[in-house]
């Protein structure tokens, strides 16, 4: 009884993956020994990944491993820009605004 290897799961293509996976250690890398241009390594990150995605050179093939990493990287980017909120600093204008409108009524 001879066994073969069945066909794997992910697309066998994994150039996509490859791609993304230099860009990510890549562009971090390359942005912070730009201190000229300040700007964030998140920011650098989505603007390579626009020039090299569906909108730019089209260099990334969608299959079900890049689909679960964009969503998955929207979801954490969401995750932490929502750490990085200050709800003291949010709740400060509400407070002078209610302390101004008590003050005017008669």
């Amino acid at each position: 009884m001879t066994y073969t290897a069945a066909a794997a799961p992910l697309s066998a293509d994994l150039s996509s993956l490859v791609i993304l996976m230099i860009l990510a250690l890549a562009v971090p890398i390359v942005v912070s020994r730009l201190p000229y241009i300040r700007l964030p390594i998140v920011a650098g990150e989505i603007i390579v990944g626009m020039a090299v995605g569906k909108s730019g050179l089209n260099l990334i093939q969608a299959d079900p491993a890049i689909e679960f990493l964009t969503f998955f990287g929207l979801a954490y980017l969401m995750f932490i820009s929502g750490l990085e909120i200050d709800f003291n600093g949010l709740l400060r204008p509400l407070k002078v605004a209610e302390k101004t409108s008590l003050s005017s009524q008669p």
